[in-house]
């Protein structure tokens, strides 16, 4: 285990592990993070998501990229707390390289096999303000394709390609100007179901928090 998320805090794996996996992601811009989400909050997310709807999306900065999100407000906080963590913040920096973490962004996707859904070769970059994505696999059953792809931009070389079919195995890949990533096509009959997201340097959580809520929100 490299990082794993829970309700009550961020789990981290060992120096070793850590600074290995770092190397990595120096190389490759995108590494896997093996049981990024603990057990029974995972359960509690594939339960939300087998019974909700998802609506259909077109995103713009992608060339008119399709696929389908979750509008439910309450997942979204749940995954906002647990997923703007200061330790979680930490690890990401130390696995990264990153600047300094304000805020994760998070939201749940799909792709379904022949609903015409796609993606297109894109840098996420927003201006300078996201630092790092994620993509975590919230499927419990295997995909075909969806291979997750990161390259150079203004070339046809891949850095680096993985096919995150590992329930609640997360890919955490660099978010630059001068890269581009693309999820290929998804086949087969089995859609790609992911909670997605940036790491960017603004807002701040707390303070969004607060503006929220009423008050001061601290992780435990």
């Amino acid at each position: 285990m490299v990082a794993q998320v829970t309700r009550a805090g961020t789990r981290r794996g060992d120096r070793e592990t850590v600074a290995g996996m770092r190397a990595a992601f120096d190389r490759q811009h995108l590494v896997r993070l093996p049981s990024f989400i603990a057990p029974d909050l995972l359960a509690e997310l594939e339960t939300v998501v087998e019974h909700a709807e998802f609506t259909r999306r077109t995103h713009p900065h992608a060339d008119g990229a399709t696929d389908t999100f979750l509008a439910q407000p309450e997942i979204r906080w749940l995954l906002m707390f647990v997923m703007n963590d200061p330790q979680l913040f930490a690890v990401v920096r130390d696995l990264t390289g990153c600047g300094e973490i304000g805020f994760f962004n998070p939201f749940v996707y799909k792709i379904v096999p022949g609903e015409g859904h796609f993606d297109t070769w894109h840098d996420d970059a927003g201006g300078g303000n996201r630092l790092v994505g994620i993509s975590v696999n919230l499927g419990r059953r295997a995909f075909e394709g969806g291979v997750l792809q990161i390259r150079a931009k203004g070339t046809d070389a891949i850095i680096h390609s993985e096919r995150n079919t590992g329930f609640g195995d997360a890919l955490l890949f660099r978010i630059d100007g001068s890269l581009e990533h693309v999820v290929t096509d998804v086949t087969g009959s089995v859609p790609r179901i992911a909670l997605a997201g940036w790491f960017q340097r603004t807002p701040h959580y707390s303070a969004l928090a607060a503006s929220v809520f009423g008050g001061s929100i601290a992780q435990t």
